[in-house]
């Protein structure tokens, strides 16, 4: 018959684990719900930012045709078009891991950057940080900046 102690101390580690995992489950489903209901909220307002900001840069070129938005629920396209220069920048929603994607282009050619925003949840609240810097929060205006600049500044 194996010793006592060793059985109680086993089945309570055991036991522990059992709790840890249970815990974390919770918390993960906390996190995922608030990521649900939050991430389509950011989005919303990071499209916002886009045409607000957008109207205001080409009133201040007084221009209505420097750099164009156009979108959809799921994505929006901004472009710089001056002259003979286009450059394209493509941000994705996506719905699944609720990340957002941002995608650019230079006209004629292939992508030259690819950003991905990813959700994160610290403290019951929910931010974005970029894929490159996965320790730096980053804001709804500050991926909008990152994307109009990659727009108009070659």
């Amino acid at each position: 018959m194996a010793d006592e102690g060793f059985i109680r101390e086993l089945t309570g580690a055991i036991r522990g684990r059992i709790k840890d995992a249970g815990e974390r489950t919770r918390a993960d489903n906390r996190d995922a719900e608030i990521i649900k209901t939050e991430a389509p909220k950011q989005w919303v307002e990071l499209k916002l930012w886009l045409q607000e900001s957008i109207k205001q840069i080409n009133h201040e070129l007084n221009s209505e045709s420097i750099i164009y938005i156009e979108e959809n629920l799921n994505e929006v396209v901004v472009r710089y078009v001056e002259g003979q220069e286009t450059r394209e920048v493509t941000v994705a929603f996506t719905g699944r891991t609720s990340q957002i994607i941002a995608k650019g282009m230079l006209f004629p050619g292939a992508p030259d950057f690819e950003s991905a925003f990813v959700p994160k949840v610290e403290g019951g609240s929910m931010h974005y940080i970029q894929d490159k810097l996965p320790n730096a929060r980053t804001s709804v205006e500050a991926i909008g900046k990152e994307i109009l600049n990659r727009a108009a500044m070659p």
